[in-house]
């Protein structure tokens, strides 16, 4: 990586860190660079996708879920 950035953070961000990187089997480092990638991510190009794939189901109907819910509870 270029540009070494090295940044402060607080005791408690820190330990959080250290423990999700540990749950996930990576470095604190590897997770740090995870997390900023997804909060820095292209997000319009998400919810673009979201929008067409939304107006594609524009108009159909679809059963409520809770009745489907309670069909696979009663078998």
């Amino acid at each position: 990586m270029t540009g070494g950035l090295t940044l402060q953070v607080d005791d408690e961000t820190a330990r959080r860190l250290r423990e999700r990187a540990q749950r996930d089997g990576l470095s604190v480092e590897e997770e740090a660079h995870r997390l900023l990638d997804f909060a820095l991510r292209d997000w319009d190009l998400f919810w673009a996708k979201a929008d067409k794939v939304r107006d594609g189901l524009k108009g159909q109907v679809f059963q409520d879920s809770a009745d489907l819910i309670r069909e696979d509870r009663e078998r």
